[in-house]
């Protein structure tokens, strides 16, 4: 464990607050990767993103290349 999260640890309980559960940077990734959310917002946001897909699609369709575009290089010349 780093010194300075002994030392912290050792600050939070002599101010009475709980130490953290592992180490430092352990315990604040896990913060910021898993979110303690219901799971109907979940839900929402990955059908609220594929929407928003479908219709960046159905407004910008994607361009295809075509042969013209894609000479070969021995041709151009």
């Amino acid at each position: 464990m780093c010194p300075l999260t002994s030392l912290e640890d050792w600050m939070r309980e002599r101010g009475g607050a709980s130490r953290y559960p592992g180490d430092f940077v352990g315990y604040w990734a896990h913060r910021l990767i898993f979110y303690d959310l219901p799971p109907w917002v979940f839900a929402i946001a990955y059908l609220t993103f594929a929407a928003v897909v479908a219709i960046t699609f159905v407004l910008m369709p994607p361009r295809w290349p075509t042969r013209a575009h894609h000479a070969h290089p021995r041709e151009s010349g």
